[in-house]
């Protein structure tokens, strides 16, 4: 395999990952929200269903999510920068 053909494969991965914390941030973002009306305590019918669901957990969990994808991130530009110096030369 080539440094072009390894270069795509690094960039769809990227992509990926990418797409994943788009979605983990779109979900952090939802449980934010309903976590702060929950709080406010002004939807009752909510608040009953909810009942006893640990959100800032699950917001955590999500925020540990992130952390370790942002990590995958790092490390695939880290790659592309290096296959991209290669072309040049």
């Amino acid at each position: 395999m080539d440094d072009k053909e390894k270069l795509e494969i690094w960039k769809r991965k990227l992509a990926g990952i990418e797409g994943k914390l788009k979605e983990f941030n779109n979900h952090k973002s939802i449980l934010t929200s309903i976590s702060n009306e929950l709080n406010r305590k002004t939807n009752i019918k909510l608040n009953n269903l909810l009942y006893n669901i640990e959100l800032q957990n699950e917001i955590s969990f999500i925020d540990d999510w992130i952390e370790f994808h942002l990590k995958d991130v790092e490390k695939y530009e880290n790659k592309l920068k290096e296959l991209e110096g290669k072309d040049k030369d």
